[in-house]
């Protein structure tokens, strides 16, 4: 059995069920934001909007894809929880950021990372269940983004009230849920301000000299500011080579340079001597933070995947060696159906439990793999 085959067993028959199980209190209808190695909830922490968004995303897209027949149910169930618990909860009449295990609010705080996998979430839900609340919940949401978010030089604030510096991460996942929506309804305005997001980021944010994407800007977009003390996470690079790629497939333009440039950063400075990806470098590319996440490989794996079908004959072994590093790094020394979310350089765990927020990152890398041919 290829690495890739490996992967889908793994996750029908062992994260789903596991995540559906120990990770979903059925009684209340919401996921467990973490778990123990002992496959325990971690209680006494905040339940964030944005987990539980992820979590129905990749249970309903379990139901529609048939990974897991019956996963439809509880995970219309936590969204609906999700609203109650989350919409309208947080300062200015937006969504709130964290609830505690029986749905009171305890971070008002607006975050627009928080807001764009709200939107991630409903569109999934759309996708199931077309006749739910879904769509009318997601127009409400973006325009509340447009009213409090916008930036007046483009794009978006990443929270509010305004902090110092604008971000990538945000704006990133924004996009996701703007494609996302405008697959599942085909409504002109989800497209439009995704195609605007996909143009700030070619046009501002990837520097087309050398292809990095850093993580902070100041007010004019501009990465090079003395103050951000800047860096780069070649899990983005990845993160946004998948994104564009699909902007371009639902939207039209070409993005190519730019991810051609993404590309040959990642691979020129992401990657150890290893084959893992590393967690930060310098805008120049020099080793910053030499651990390693989970969610990058993932992010590697799906984007190395499409760019072979964009023709770059090189990505091939490549998405092997990324499935390989992220079976055997960090889930095989983990239970059954769960993960190490972080080592060190020599392989080493770091994390303390395993967050319920890569089962996203892993769905939707194994879900592009099983779209995909062999190349």
């Amino acid at each position: 059995m290829d690495e890739r085959a490996q992967l889908r067993k793994w996750l029908c028959e062992l994260a789903l069920p596991l995540w559906a199980d120990r990770g979903y209190d059925r009684a209340r209808a919401r996921f467990a934001e973490r778990l123990t190695f002992e496959c325990e909830p971690v209680r006494d922490v905040p339940l964030r909007l944005m987990v539980q968004a992820r979590q129905v995303a990749v249970f309903c897209d379990a139901e529609r894809l048939g990974w897991m027949t019956g996963s439809g149910e509880p995970a219309l169930a936590a969204a609906h929880s999700m609203i109650e618990d989350f919409q309208g909860k947080g300062d200015l009449g937006g969504w709130a950021f964290a609830c505690d295990e029986n749905g009171q609010v305890v971070d008002t705080t607006p975050d627009l990372y928080a807001h764009a996998f709200a939107l991630y979430a409903l569109s999934h839900c759309h996708r199931l269940d077309p006749t739910g609340p879904w769509l009318a919940t997601a127009r409400d949401t973006l325009a509340f983004v447009q009213s409090h978010f916008a930036h007046p030089g483009g794009g978006y604030l990443p929270a509010l009230p305004a902090p110092q510096h604008l971000a990538q991460n945000p704006l990133m996942h924004l996009l996701e849920a703007l494609l996302d929506l405008f697959e599942a309804s085909g409504e002109d305005q989800f497209a439009n301000h995704a195609r605007d997001l996909a143009s700030l980021a070619v046009t501002r944010m990837i520097d087309p000299a050398t292809g990095a994407l850093p993580e902070a800007f100041d007010g004019d977009w501009n990465p090079r500011a003395e103050n951000l003390g800047n860096w780069v996470e070649p899990g983005h690079q990845y993160e946004w080579i998948w994104l564009l790629d699909r902007a371009e497939r639902l939207l039209g333009g070409d993005h190519g340079d730019a991810i051609d440039g993404l590309h040959r950063f990642a691979v020129a400075h992401g990657i150890d001597a290893a084959g893992f990806l590393v967690d930060e470098v310098e805008p120049d590319g020099a080793p910053r933070k030499t651990s390693r996440r989970l969610w990058p490989h993932t992010e590697g794996l799906r984007a190395e995947r499409l760019l072979a079908r964009r023709g770059n004959p090189s990505t091939s072994t490549r998405v092997e060696a990324f499935a390989r590093r992220l079976r055997e790094g960090f889930l095989a020394t983990a239970p059954a159906g769960g993960w190490v979310d972080r080592i060190d350089a020599a392989g080493a765990p770091l994390s303390p439990d395993m967050p319920a927020s890569s089962l996203y990152h892993l769905a939707g890398a194994i879900e592009v793999l099983g779209e995909m041919p062999p190349a």
